[in-house]
């Protein structure tokens, strides 16, 4: 009885069970379809000049589903030119990095050409770091600034990397449309998030929606976040696609400035504290066209300077008329 008993235990730690058994599955399959290292070969080929996006509805709406957004992560896993969505257990780990700043305000010159320098430097760290390549992910609304973050975005793709998109349903465009970022090689867009209103809702009338949400918290008629997220930064924690989500693949972040939303954002994902590779994320101090410091410039570093025994990430600004470098 004893030895019985003591085989079934043995056969039991044999066989792995639940994430255990789906990682070890994956890796299997990995090993079989020799993908260590290489892109998936498939029919369609996501690049600028053939994006893809989720389709729409009978009235033109984004069609925000699981099963839309399974096709959007085959994309990320295995269409896009010159490198593929790494899971995080992989050789070089994770290798999605996200980009926030300024979109509709834009940049003065001065600002513009110091966040240029620093995203140079990030963007040599990176591809050291991968020497098989990375993604680059944004979430910015439309501009018409001369410089503003799709700019950055530009910049990036320029430079061979691959950038895809995660969207407000607000801003829903098709390939070739102005409003269209033309460096983007997949865009997921999903419904628009509205913040509370206190206007009241009369018999007979429309609905009555507050001020848009594109990114960050949804706020209440107080104007208080709440605990919901726009749709792109609900979707990266929420949406699951063979057992990880899109926050799971990020390996590093890259700021120029902001507004409130993007002041949201930077305690969303712990920027320059998230336990990330170190300079991995970084935040640059921008002024927008009229030059003047978006709140999420003013916001940094001190809300972060508490983050010190475990700073992973790069803090640059000029505070005053000085310049500084917070990093580890």
């Amino acid at each position: 009885m004893l030895t019985l008993t003591f085989s079934l235990i043995i056969s039991e730690k044999r066989q792995p069970s639940g994430f255990a058994a789906y990682r070890s599955a994956f890796n299997d399959d990995i090993q079989r379809s020799a993908l260590k290292d290489t892109p998936i070969e498939t029919d369609f080929s996501a690049h600028p000049t053939n994006p893809w996006v989720n389709d729409t509805d009978s009235i033109g709406e984004p069609i925000d589903s699981q099963e839309q957004f399974d096709r959007f992560a085959s994309i990320l896993k295995n269409s896009l030119r010159g490198t593929r969505l790494k899971y995080p257990f992989e050789s070089g780990g994770a290798n999605l990095y996200l980009m926030l700043g300024n979109a509709a305000e834009g940049y003065d010159l001065e600002s513009w050409n110091y966040l240029l320098a620093h995203l140079k430097t990030w963007c040599d760290n990176n591809d050291a770091r991968h020497p098989d390549g990375w993604i680059l992910l944004v979430m910015a609304p439309p501009s018409r600034a001369k410089k503003s973050v799709h700019d950055m975005a530009k910049f990036v793709q320029d430079r061979g990397i691959p950038v895809v998109g995660l969207l407000s349903g607000f801003d829903r465009s098709e390939p070739g449309d102005e409003d269209w970022p033309s460096y983007l090689s997949a865009a997921y867009f999903g419904l628009g998030m509205h913040h509370e209103t206190s206007e009241p809702q009369k018999p007979g009338q429309r609905l009555v929606h507050g001020p848009k949400c594109r990114a960050g918290y949804v706020r209440n008629i107080a104007k208080k976040p709440t605990r919901k997220l726009a749709f792109p930064d609900d979707c990266i924690h929420t949406r699951y696609f063979e057992g990880y989500t899109l926050l799971q693949h990020l390996a590093g972040i890259f700021v120029g400035g902001g507004d409130s939303e993007v002041k949201d954002q930077l305690g969303i994902y712990k920027v320059c504290g998230g336990g990330r590779d170190a300079m991995a994320d970084v935040f640059v101090r921008a002024n927008n066209t009229k030059g003047t410091i978006g709140s999420s410039s003013r916001g940094m570093p001190i809300p972060h300077m508490q983050y010190n025994n475990r700073h992973t990430g790069s803090v640059i600004g000029r505070p005053g008329s000085g310049r500084y470098i917070m990093s580890k």
